[in-house]
């Protein structure tokens, strides 16, 4: 099964169902709509949990600036607009993102 995986930090909003959508830089995995996911917490790939089952809803490939304030707001608190988006991506990816570049949206919806 292909997993979405996911810092501890978003934990609490992957259980509330507040975090429906994630940016990725890639899609290594090529997820598509209608994928059955397993939704999983860690720090690393040998040490993570596995939270839920997931539907993948919907792939974009886009440009970060493309994002509307509903991605956003579905994506997590710290992502409130495409300019904080890039900062949280430049931490997790450790290089430098600016809103131009490319992007993968991956909306998903909780199954259990």
């Amino acid at each position: 099964m292909k997993i979405l995986h996911f810092a501890p930090y978003y934990e609490p909003y992957l259980r509330d169902g507040s975090k429906t959508l994630t940016i990725r830089l890639n899609n290594r995995q090529k997820l598509r709509s209608g994928d059955q996911v397993s939704v999983c917490i860690g720090w690393t790939a040998d040490q993570r949990d596995a939270l839920f089952q997931a539907r993948i809803e919907q792939v974009a490939h886009i440009k970060l600036r493309q994002l509307t304030a509903d991605d956003l707001t579905q994506e997590s608190p710290d992502c409130r607009n495409v300019e904080a988006a890039a900062l949280m991506l430049s931490a997790i990816y450790r290089r430098l993102i600016d809103t131009h570049q490319a992007v993968y949206a991956i909306r998903f919806r909780c199954l259990d």
